[in-house]
């Protein structure tokens, strides 16, 4: 893996992580390293997913919260949670979206 795609050390929230793009970027961010928080709605997908990333990259470090990107109070409970289990986040691939 060349310098500009070694993301170890990287923390990466990604909103809507457990399925389509948001799966895809999540895959990519895996291969190249990166700490994943992945916030999904459904638990059972998230753990699915978990699961699958561990596979492609074994040295991932991916945890899946369960998150509403809807409620605000779930999103602020979800950033908490993953800041308390990271220390910290460097990017955010806010990819969940919220119909009107």
């Amino acid at each position: 893996m060349t310098a500009w795609h070694d993301l170890h050390g990287h923390v990466a929230l990604i909103t809507g992580g457990n399925s389509g793009i948001g799966l895809g970027i999540a895959r990519g961010l895996a291969r190249a390293g990166a700490t994943i928080a992945l916030w999904g709605r459904n638990q059972s997908r998230n753990t699915a997913v978990v699961a699958q990333l561990e596979t492609i990259a074994p040295r991932a470090n991916v945890e899946a919260f369960t998150v509403d990107v809807s409620d605000e109070a779930a999103v602020n409970e979800g950033l908490r949670a993953v800041i308390e289990r990271f220390a910290r986040l460097d990017s955010c691939f806010a990819n969940a979206g919220v119909g009107g």
